[in-house]
């Protein structure tokens, strides 16, 4: 009797989701109400509050995601199997986005090898507002993750309702957007890409 072994191949790059604890949440909302710097020319949003964060921001979020980005690094270098283990990850660039209603993230890339979002506040008329759609794609305030093209029984998005504290790292020239929602609330994310060697 002849024993069949299966090995699946999973197309695409890595996406990981995680979560931050509450305490990192609240100082990244603390730190982030303080910034007056603009962004908004460096980035593709369509999102006037988009702001940049200090060194000193940058290097108590490198202290804290540890746990997520070496995870992902690990995991990353079992997926692609490299002779020399990818081991380290400097951040590049951060920023924080105060997005209203109507305003949207066309689908886009980012600059560097890895890319990051983290969701600091996430109102719940939000994520309401995703429960009321009857669309089959995109719903309000959704990440969505876009890769190759469509064909049958594939996957070629990855739609994510995020809610606050999740984290999700990417490679950084996968495509990705972010749909407007209606609701009279701010959604606040932060962002920022990662060199990996």
């Amino acid at each position: 009797m002849n024993k069949h072994t299966f090995d699946y191949m999973y197309f695409g790059p890595l996406l990981m989701r995680s979560n931050i604890d509450e305490d990192f949440r609240l100082g990244l909302l603390e730190r982030a109400s303080k910034l007056n710097e603009k962004k908004n020319s460096d980035l593709a949003g369509h999102i006037a509050g988009q702001y940049t964060f200090t060194q000193d921001d940058c290097q108590y979020f490198i202290d804290n995601i540890r746990p997520q980005t070496d995870r992902y690094i690990s995991d990353l270098n079992q997926l692609i199997g490299l002779k020399k283990p990818l081991s380290n990850c400097d951040l590049t660039s951060m920023w924080v986005n105060y997005m209203k209603p109507g305003e949207y993230n066309p689908p886009h890339i980012h600059d560097n090898s890895l890319s990051f979002v983290v969701f600091l506040d996430v109102p719940e008329e939000i994520i309401n507002e995703t429960k009321d759609v009857t669309m089959t794609h995109t719903g309000p305030g959704s990440l969505d993750f876009l890769f190759g093209e469509i064909m049958p029984n594939s996957r070629s998005h990855y739609t994510v309702i995020p809610k606050s504290g999740d984290v999700y790292i990417f490679n950084a020239l996968l495509r990705h957007m972010v749909a407007p929602f209606k609701s009279n609330n701010t959604r606040i994310s932060m962002s920022g890409n990662f060199n990996i060697t």
